[in-house]
């Protein structure tokens, strides 16, 4: 399979990912980084390498504890991995055929700050070829602080189809989330302590949205099932379908300059298609003018990491700004200038369909009004007798008699800046 069918995501058979252990969160997150970084190479080869400041990076590690480190690869190492977790089929009392079972890791080595691993042949083999699959997003998992969380998050997944995980025993429950310890026999200490703990976690920091569904016999809560919602809104900058990532430009420069699959992948899922384009073209700048004084993939990491900027790039982001400003105020300007012009238009036009529409008498009744108004003002009373409502002195006097006159002059002015493009 080429690596484009990995991209972001691991694939995992749902039987693997239903770990009834409780393996804790650094051993969960490691095997699925461990996973991703093998995938391509699983039935090729029995060794893979990964270098431990990627695992810890991409774990979201900020400290290398070694000692949780070789914990967490002990665990991996002595954990089983079964493929019928629910007991569906020994239940029923029926062999299944495709029952199987091996330790999530078969063998790991640490020396001189690189991991040297494997897995099991037939473990492997199911990984490679799942019947029944699901992404897991490395990305993503970093988000999370506790292993029911992304337990939780890994158990439920693979339901956003079809919206819910149907009703599951209670135990089986404890076992995917790895609460079996005798302390959680009772259902409202599971609940307190780990459920709700899991849900709130899962619905605060991941693509999927989880609503609790019970089920009581005799009052006692028996199955536990989940509505499962994905959100529109990603807390992953780029949460693509499997190969997007692999497929694209910005992974393939990654890869050339010397950064893994691993981390390439991390970065851009983590930053962003955007942002990771802008740090290549930082080192391709830098690579031109021989500033670089560390290796290239150093270079570029630190550029990530540290969200280097261009000087061409803040160059061109300011006269981009300082251009945007410009004309936004030449086009407020210019609204501005045109609402003036729009505004004596209508108030002509407005006037003149307002005596239109007056009888003889009535006009001569609003000529007489005005007069009276204006009885001090012996300038405009002499304006009026002279050309009548036709004065320019009277506008104001004839406007405020116009019904609904600043509604309609607003829509005017609003209609007419739309036609023009100057209003959304």
């Amino acid at each position: 399979m080429p690596s484009t069918q990995l991209a972001k995501d691991v694939k995992k058979h749902v039987a693997a990912i239903r770990i009834s252990n409780d393996i804790g969160l650094m051993a969960r997150k490691m095997w699925n980084i461990l996973l991703l970084n093998a995938y391509d190479a699983l039935l090729t080869r029995q060794q893979h390498v990964i270098n431990l400041n990627v695992l810890f990076e991409a774990m979201g590690s900020n400290s290398r504890n070694y000692a949780r480190l070789r914990e967490s690869l002990e665990k991996l190492a002595t954990t089983a991995v079964t493929w019928d977790v629910g007991g569906s089929a020994v239940a029923a009392g029926k062999w299944n055929k495709n029952f199987s079972i091996s330790s999530l890791l078969a063998w790991g080595k640490v020396d001189d700050g690189v991991l040297y691993y494997g897995f099991s042949p037939i473990l492997a083999e199911l990984l490679y070829n799942p019947e029944i699959y699901q992404r897991i997003n490395i990305a993503q998992q970093r988000l999370f602080k506790t292993s029911y969380g992304l337990a939780l998050w890994e158990n439920c997944m693979r339901y956003c189809n079809t919206g819910s995980t149907g009703m599951l025993e209670v135990e089986n429950w404890r076992k995917l989330l790895g609460a079996t310890a005798k302390t959680y026999d009772e259902y409202r200490r599971f609940s307190q302590k780990v459920l709700m703990p899991a849900i709130e976690e899962v619905n605060a920091v991941s693509n999927i949205e989880l609503e609790l569904k019970i089920k009581r016999t005799d009052r006692r809560v028996t199955q536990l099932g989940f509505l499962v919602t994905r959100k529109e809104a990603s807390p992953v900058l780029t949460p693509e379908a499997p190969g997007a990532i692999a497929d694209s430009e910005e992974f393939h420069q990654l890869i050339k300059h010397g950064i893994t699959d691993v981390q390439a992948k991390l970065w851009i899922q983590e930053h962003g298609y955007d942002y990771v384009r802008e740090k290549l073209a930082l080192l391709e700048e830098k690579l031109l003018n021989r500033s670089i004084t560390s290796s290239v993939s150093g270079f570029l990491a630190a550029a990530i990491r540290n969200d280097f900027k261009s000087e061409k790039l803040i160059q061109k982001v300011s006269e981009d700004a300082a251009r945007k400003k410009q004309q936004a105020e030449e086009k407020e300007k210019k609204i501005r200038k045109l609402r003036e012009e729009l505004i004596r238009a209508f108030a002509q036009q407005a006037k003149k369909d307002f005596l239109l529409g007056l009888s003889a008498q009535a006009h001569q009744q609003l000529l007489q009004e005005i007069i009276a108004e204006k009885q001090d003002d012996l300038f405009i009373k002499e304006e009026l007798l002279r050309l009548g409502l036709d004065s320019p002195f009277v506008g104001l006097e004839i406007i405020k008699r116009i019904p609904d006159y600043k509604r309609r002059c607003e829509k005017f002015i609003k209609n007419a800046l739309k036609e023009q493009g100057l209003m959304d």
